[in-house]
């Protein structure tokens, strides 16, 4: 809360932030082979944290990534 709140105008970049890190510890723990990632009125920015996180296969980021972000800006 102290971040978002610092980060004023800011804010919405400072979440997307906050979710990368978030993924990034999650990925390291034992066990986990996934998240569920849900932007709840923000749908447009997944795309652009599933390709940040590094979360789609390499041989699907570019045209999987590429197709959700066409899906969500039509």
């Amino acid at each position: 809360m102290k971040r978002m709140e610092k980060a004023g105008d800011g804010a919405a970049e400072e979440g997307v932030q906050i979710a990368l890190e978030l993924i990034e510890a999650v990925k390291k723990l034992q066990g986990v082979h996934g998240i569920h990632l849900m932007a709840v009125g923000w749908e447009e920015i997944v795309p652009r944290i599933v390709r940040e996180a590094g979360l789609a296969p390499k041989e699907a980021r570019k045209t999987e990534v590429k197709t959700a972000e066409a899906v969500l800006n039509s």
